[in-house]
């Protein structure tokens, strides 16, 4: 067998370890040790697409597994808060794809093509969005772009990112995070939609929809949603 033969016929590893007979653990400490990897995970789709994946493991509902893991980060804060600074950051791709944008203007026209301001959930970064694509222009010159922003939080903001590093990932890498988090983010709004109106073909055709885009994107990412 290929390698991606043997990746693609892997079980996901909430079912793995719920089949699993030799690590001699009972539900509970499988439980335990599946939260203990969620609260490893930075990305929110793939904490979310685990939280299904236990949730529906083992037979218990999404908001208790979620709930669960909320508690864990509650401790882990406190233990940890007098010795590290709390992370109030969020959505970091949004912030990196202004960062390449400041860095390389040229990659506007790329970015503009493929998202728009509604794939921007923090308020913040879609308003310095915002204000690049209405003052293009300017991109060559930073300083005069700030002198434009009435709102001081958004110059200093703006200010700060001018002088901030680019970060290392790609820009197709940071496009296909914000692609994937919109489009999934779609998806829980419409099967919310679509519990309260299930005989509606209309919101199945949209959710048909996108999951033909999720799968366009990210077809690894996306597989367990799908169904």
């Amino acid at each position: 067998k290929s390698m991606q033969e043997m990746i693609d016929k892997a079980k996901p590893i909430a079912e793995f370890l719920k089949d699993d007979e030799v690590i001699g653990v009972d539900k509970k400490g499988k439980l335990s040790v599946l939260f203990d990897i969620l609260n490893e995970i930075e990305d929110e789709v793939a904490q979310e697409l685990l939280t299904q994946d236990i949730a529906e493991t083992f037979g218990l509902s999404g908001h208790a597994v979620s709930s669960k893991i909320r508690k864990k980060r509650r401790t882990f804060k406190k233990e940890t808060e007098d010795t590290e600074p709390s992370k109030t950051e969020h959505f970091t791709e949004e912030r990196d794809i202004l960062l390449l944008i400041i860095n390389n203007q040229s990659l506007y026209k790329k970015v503009a093509q493929e998202i728009d301001l509604s794939y921007f959930l923090t308020g913040k970064y879609r308003e310095i969005y915002k204000i690049m694509s209405e003052h293009i222009e300017d991109m060559d010159n930073i300083p005069a772009l700030i002198s434009k922003i009435d709102n001081d939080g958004i110059r200093d903001l703006l200010t700060e990112l001018s002088m901030s590093d680019s970060p290392t990932q790609t820009i197709d890498d940071i496009l296909i995070a914000l692609k994937t988090r919109k489009f999934y983010t779609n998806l829980k709004a419409i099967n919310a939609e679509i519990l309260n109106d299930p005989t509606n073909m209309e919101l199945h055709a949209k959710k048909k929809e996108i999951k033909k885009e999720l799968l366009k994107i990210n077809k690894k990412v996306v597989r367990k949603t799908l169904y």
